[in-house]
């Protein structure tokens, strides 16, 4: 079926610390699609459509977590806010210069795979500007991983790039899990180790940031989750 197929995570073949992955360079312009997937650890704290329906409205106990826990289907739960604008409307409105946050069942990469279960999450219009989402506290259970596939929707070619983060917000503290740099014509195979918040209640952040300009900045986060290590 044309939409069946979903996207395969490829294993992890290199192991990064989080200090190193904000140093990735973009790619350039198109290219062979080649998955570039990667673990990171959490560093020191950093101080610095088509909508799913809410299982849980934030402010409520923080629910336990020991399988699997989907960023998609918690998406309007989420806190989204943009750098200039403050809180934004979940779904937002495609176009949106304030940037815009929406969530899709299907829909087809600028790479031509056919993904599922996407956020699309806009920066603000303009260089330097980003999103984020602050999804709910939760308390995490053992060996737990944040897997994503990073990427663009079709069309974004005229984009010069994104930076996509995850962070963990523990009480007042927030702890950089991950940070890819990903190219218009790329899609990333994103992974990191959430082992070292077992039993703990903590807050996932999810970021992008614009490049020098936010032209065509159509970022997906695909299949976004947490869920056991196998």
């Amino acid at each position: 079926m044309y939409w069946s197929m979903v996207l395969l995570l490829v294993s992890a073949s290199a192991l990064m610390p989080a200090a190193q992955a904000d140093s990735i360079p973009a790619t350039g312009m198109a290219q062979p699609f080649q998955a570039k997937p990667f673990k990171v650890q959490a560093q020191a704290a950093d101080k610095s459509s088509d909508a799913p329906t809410p299982a849980r409205s934030r402010g409520a106990t923080p629910i336990q977590v020991d399988a699997r826990y989907d960023l998609y289907e918690h998406a309007p739960s989420a806190l989204w806010q943009a750098s200039g604008s403050g809180k934004l409307p979940f779904p937002g409105e495609a176009g949106d210069r304030r940037g815009y946050v929406r969530a899709l069942s299907k829909a087809t990469l600028s790479t031509g795979t056919k993904a599922v279960r996407l956020v699309q999450s806009h920066p603000e219009g303009r260089g330097r500007g980003w999103v984020s989402g602050t999804y709910p506290p939760i308390i995490l259970g053992d060996d737990m991983r944040f897997r994503a596939v990073a990427g663009f929707l079709e069309g974004a070619g005229r984009s010069d790039g994104v930076r996509f983060s995850v962070r963990v917000r523990e009480g007042r503290r927030n702890y950089r899990l991950l940070s890819q740099f990903v190219g218009p014509d790329q899609q990333v195979n994103l992974e990191g180790d959430l082992s070292r918040w077992s039993g703990k209640t903590v807050s996932i952040v999810l970021r992008v940031d614009a490049g020098g300009t936010a032209t065509r900045d159509l970022s997906v986060w695909a299949s976004p989750r947490l869920e056991v290590a196998r």
